[in-house]
């Protein structure tokens, strides 16, 4: 004898509502089973007949997923439509995900655009503190960001780690436009203290540096950890355009790290003469001698540049007109 399942499975709606007409033979496992598989398959003139029936429209599946859930997993705008005029609950939870959250996340923009417009709390955060924003940065889902910003959502929505859908976006180098032009914030840290900027530098992503120092940002904020600054991370790595517009935009170049190292320090450290042109050129303190009395000799970038041989970079180092005292000084100790 077929069943609801079988009816449903073959996408048979004359048969469907024939065995709903009998509804004392249909048992309530069976009539679920139906209506989640219908959902999922997308099977709407199913779903028609079965909404005729007494059916628990909020009813899950052994994982845990609603209707509303599977219609968004499985990519059935047209579905998810008909479950929305059913009135099933659009704010259930599914391991901690509302559908919003699903489609975001899984890249499914039909599907967002209707949940959008059907008044879903378009700032609800999931288990981890993402917002459906957050989500579809994390997961590289550009055209689902985009819908999002357009109606409004919260573009400086913090998760559990403290971190806003720009310190994904500066991490991978895509989507960060969006969010400035959208006005999210550069300045803001997550809980390790970090910001968009001393993550994109992280990255060594010189556009996107560029990008937060137009952006007005903080470019002096330092690293909770080692209080390094962009600059710093930047000189090391011997990214000369990073170098420039962080420069440019006012980034002091004296500031010490944690280990009282200064981006110069870090230049010289790793031979980046392009590098220590740019840090000269803007002002650096080059010296022990122009540099507060408990900065340890080892991180006096002249000793560096002595010790390791780097003949250019002192030529260059001379030039500037520092104390030649200093020199004789670390000349004598090398003897």
């Amino acid at each position: 004898m077929t069943s609801i399942v079988d009816a449903v499975r073959n996408d048979n709606p004359r048969i469907l509502k024939l065995l709903l007409a009998v509804p004392r033979s249909i048992k309530t496992a069976d009539l679920n089973r139906g209506f989640l598989l219908a959902v999922e398959m997308g099977l709407c003139e199913c779903l028609k007949c079965l909404f005729t029936s007494n059916i628990d429209k909020e009813v899950e599946d052994s994982k845990g997923n609603s209707a509303i859930h599977l219609s968004v997993v499985s990519d059935h705008p047209k579905t998810l439509e008909l479950l929305i005029h059913e009135k099933c609950s659009l704010e259930m939870k599914v391991n901690g995900s509302t559908p919003l959250h699903m489609a975001a996340k899984l890249g499914q923009h039909e599907c967002l655009n209707i949940l959008t417009r059907s008044g879903v709390n378009i700032n609800a955060k999931d288990s981890g503190g993402n917002t459906a924003l957050i989500l579809a940065v994390k997961n590289s889902q550009y055209m689902c960001m985009g819908i999002l910003l357009r109606v409004g959502c919260d573009v400086d929505a913090q998760n559990h780690e403290g971190r806003t859908a720009l310190h994904y976006a500066c991490h991978t180098a895509r989507g960060y436009a969006q969010l400035l032009e959208a006005g999210a914030d550069p300045d803001i840290c997550d809980k390790e203290g970090n910001t968009a900027l001393i993550m994109s530098a992280a990255e060594g992503f010189d556009r996107v540096v560029k990008a937060l120092v137009e952006a007005n940002c903080d470019v002096n904020v330092t690293c909770s950890s080692s209080r390094r600054t962009a600059l710093h991370i930047l000189s090391l790595k011997g990214h000369v355009r990073g170098v420039s517009d962080l420069v440019f935009g006012g980034a002091d170049v004296n500031l010490y790290d944690k280990e009282m190292h200064t981006p110069l320090w870090y230049a010289v450290s790793n031979r980046r003469h392009n590098i220590v042109k740019i840090l000269l050129r803007a002002n650096c303190q080059v010296d022990t001698f122009q540099c507060h009395e408990n900065i340890p000799p080892e991180a006096c970038p002249t000793r560096l540049a002595l010790s390791q041989g780097s003949i250019g970079i002192m030529k260059d180092f001379i030039l500037t007109g520092y104390d030649k005292s200093h020199l004789k000084v670390y000349l004598r100790r090398r003897r």
